[in-house]
């Protein structure tokens, strides 16, 4: 509820933002320093920014001194990186054509992306943006109806403006797939659909790795499971899908279960289905893709690289 009313108020500001401007055309826009006063001096202060375009509404939050989608999920580490840089760093290279203002004008009220930094609920800054970008280096961007628009790009920095300045969840989000380090969890556990001679479950005890299958415990290479172990933590997913699974989803495959003490989370592998009439460079018919796949983390759905984790996804044989 909250978040719709945030929404509501966005769109609200934004149909203010038309009139005040078609009211108030360019013989009177204010063409002054207050006008190019995009950047704050000291993004430190802020714990909160929020994007709204298109009705969608985005929101990071600062928790323990590391940005989140939504307060949950990590922001992608190159972005967390950015924030400081662009909020602090927007410059104003010009300001836009008179007679090109009126047509951009209307591109940022439909496509545009608001932007509200926040500090304890108060707006420090609060500005507008194009949906595309001018160049590799520059975006238009606007206070309100009475200021120039202006071309900004942040000194130094070549930025990805449009996912930047954007409301898209996945353009945010951090794509690491294990949001924990190796000595937080206490157990691992595989389940196959498909062969369950593969299952294991992986302990921690006493700062020693026990590997066991269907209850007894099996011969283990440790360097291979410390090697696995590493590895795991460091695979990426390619994309985030969002919290529910496309209609190409075939049946699942496998299950990984982390365990830590009385917590868990499980990691659902899940084929991806090809179009029908799909062949492969021999003119054989292929139904599963064999490139990509789904896995699920609760709701959250991602797109994986097979090949990146083949190594993982062998079962018990991954440690002998």
């Amino acid at each position: 509820m909250r978040k719709r009313l945030l929404v509501f108020l966005g769109v609200f500001l934004l149909t203010l933002l038309t009139f005040f401007y078609f009211s108030n055309k360019s013989d009177d826009l204010i063409l002054d320093e207050e006008g190019k006063d995009f950047a704050l001096d000291d993004f430190s202060k802020v714990d909160q920014i929020e994007f709204i375009q298109e009705g969608e509404l985005l929101k990071l939050e600062r928790v323990a001194n590391a940005w989140k989608v939504e307060g949950e999920a990590l922001v992608t580490a190159d972005k967390q990186r950015l924030l400081s840089a662009v909020f602090e760093g927007l410059k104003v290279r010009y300001a836009a054509p008179l007679e090109d203002r009126d047509s951009l004008m209307n591109a940022i009220l439909k496509k545009g992306c608001e932007v509200v930094l926040k500090k304890d609920g108060r707006i420090m800054k609060h500005f507008y943006t194009a949906p595309t970008p001018i160049d590799s280096i520059s975006i238009y961007g606007v206070l309100d109806s009475m200021h120039a628009i202006y071309a900004l790009y942040v000194l130094g920095e070549q930025i990805d403006f449009e996912s930047f300045f954007s409301a898209k969840e996945g353009d945010w989000r951090s794509l690491n797939l294990w949001d924990f380090p190796s000595e937080k969890w206490t157990g691992i556990e595989f389940k196959s659909n498909k062969d369950s001679s593969l299952n294991y479950r992986l302990n921690m005890e006493q700062s020693s790795l026990v590997l066991k299958q269907s209850g007894r415990s099996v011969k283990i290479d440790y360097g291979k499971t410390v090697d696995w172990i590493i590895e795991i933590q460091t695979r990426k997913a390619k994309g985030f899908l969002g919290y529910e699974l496309p209609e190409d989803a075939g049946v699942k495959w496998c299950a990984f279960t982390f365990t830590k003490g009385l917590i868990s989370q499980t990691y659902e592998v899940i084929e991806r289905k090809m179009p029908p009439g799909t062949k492969n460079l021999l003119g054989e018919p292929v139904t599963i893709d064999r490139e990509y796949f789904y896995l699920r983390r609760g709701e959250e759905v991602f797109l994986v690289d097979y090949f990146s984790f083949e190594p993982i996804l062998r079962g018990i044989l991954s440690f002998q």
